[in-house]
């Protein structure tokens, strides 16, 4: 008889501590019903995020260039985008980047080195529409969309340096100094 007293106290200890762990995950978080299934949403995070310009020659070129205008503008939505319509923003960003990848790239942009940081921007994203399905946590999604806003930052710190480096290297002549050979 005490071992089945102790046996239901035990049980008793373990589902009240296990409500308020519940209890104490949701503080912060207000519930939300989406299509039939059940969602804790955050509340309203100051969440900032870091973003780098493109600057130079680079802006003026890429101001032109219509595809990427519009991806880098459903990129920032999606920094700034509730959760609860992520959903939606994510599947305006898929068209984004079909769009841009049949653009034409700007010819100092046209080159393996830019596209593959696309290619991993477009991972992002796709992992962050993945969560966004599967209803992950909003921690978890945070963690995501820091991450593109990083692999953003990224990319356009590339554009500037593709830019910056005018340099023509296959026209570079270097004279040697008056009065010696050249070595060759």
């Amino acid at each position: 008889m005490k071992t089945v007293s102790f046996f239901l106290v035990l049980v008793a200890i373990i589902i009240s501590s296990c409500d308020e762990k519940k209890s104490s995950d949701s503080e912060g978080k207000e519930m939300s019903i989406d299509t039939n299934i059940v969602k804790i949403e955050p509340k309203k995070k100051g969440i900032s995020y870091k973003k780098i310009g493109i600057i130079g020659q680079a802006k003026k070129e890429i101001s032109q260039w219509t595809a990427f205008n519009n991806l880098e503008r459903e990129l920032n939505n999606i920094l700034e985008a509730d959760y609860r319509i992520l959903k939606t923003e994510l599947e305006v960003l898929e068209e984004a980047f079909k769009e841009l990848e049949e653009s034409d790239f700007p010819e100092k942009l046209n080159v393996p080195r830019f596209k593959s940081k696309l290619t991993v921007l477009k991972t992002f994203v796709r992992k962050l529409a993945n969560e966004v399905e599967t209803n992950e946590s909003f921690d978890i999604l945070e963690t995501t969309v820091k991450q593109i806003s990083e692999e953003m930052n990224a990319m356009k710190e590339q554009i500037n340096e593709l830019y910056a480096s005018d340099i023509d290297t296959d026209v570079l002549i270097i004279e040697p100094e008056p009065g010696k050979e050249p070595q060759e």
